[in-house]
């Protein structure tokens, strides 16, 4: 079989990873059912670049124009068994996007940098409003992230608890990393190529818009299927270490 080389997943130590889920990990989630173990990652999304593959017919040429690269950062998050996922967050360059006017609702929290990237505080601030939020239902919960310098250490939680998944695994370790970004994504570049095809029907103006983005990817996120979430999980060793702890 001929395979592209790509991704890190090969760099990481299978040794540290398995001392990591036999040992740490079953301490840190000891007092926590899964609906209460929750993943959060960030992830880029150039929400205008349209698919690089396409059929063409035998010795036909194919071209293509001038790849977009408009980038946001979107913040995913859901529990482990797959029931709830958290409301994504959207990073993005411009303070007032020019679509957003007259708008009362968006569909998904927006944030601005001027790189359209996560930040310390961007990060902390997100955390202090999932940790109102839980108080409200005085629920505890467990948040793994991963070690990086966007995600501050010293932010006062009272009902999250943070845990960092260990420095230069997440590609083994984290869940949202064993396909649940991959399959949002996925979601959302079919929306865009439906858009596209629909515009072209119609002779309309086929620009996606930041604001179509936010649309396309939240739909895109409801309609993840929950049993994928969970068993990204399972391939991260989530629910391997919670079935070991039940039959001790």
């Amino acid at each position: 079989m001929y395979r592209q080389i790509s991704g890190e997943s090969d760099s990481v130590s299978d040794c540290d990873v398995n001392d990591w889920q036999s040992e740490v990990l079953p301490r840190l989630i000891r007092n926590y059912a899964p609906r209460d173990i929750f993943n959060a990652d960030e992830c880029g999304l150039f929400f205008k670049l349209m698919p690089d593959k396409s059929y063409v017919f035998k010795g036909e040429k194919c071209h293509g124009g001038k790849l977009s690269k408009e980038r946001v950062t979107v913040l995913v998050g859901a529990n482990s068994d797959g029931s709830e996922k958290l409301p994504l967050l959207m990073v993005g360059k411009s303070a007032r996007p020019r679509c957003f006017k007259n708008i009362k609702r968006l569909p998904c929290q927006y944030k601005s940098q001027a790189r359209a990237w996560m930040t310390g505080d961007l990060f902390a601030t997100w955390l202090k409003e999932l940790d109102q939020k839980m108080a409200k239902t005085n629920r505890k919960i467990l948040l793994f992230v991963d070690n990086c310098p966007s995600h501050p250490k010293n932010v006062n939680l009272k009902n999250v608890e943070l845990a960092f998944l260990p420095p230069n695994t997440t590609s083994k370790l984290q869940p949202m990393d064993q396909g649940v970004i991959k399959v949002l994504k996925h979601f959302y570049r079919k929306r865009v190529v439906l858009r596209y095809l629909q515009c072209l029907d119609n002779g309309e103006d086929n620009r996606i818009t930041l604001l179509d983005a936010m649309t396309f990817i939240s739909a895109a996120w409801e309609g993840s299927d929950g049993q994928t979430i969970a068993n990204c999980f399972r391939r991260a060793g989530f629910i391997k270490v919670r079935s070991l702890m039940l039959l001790d």
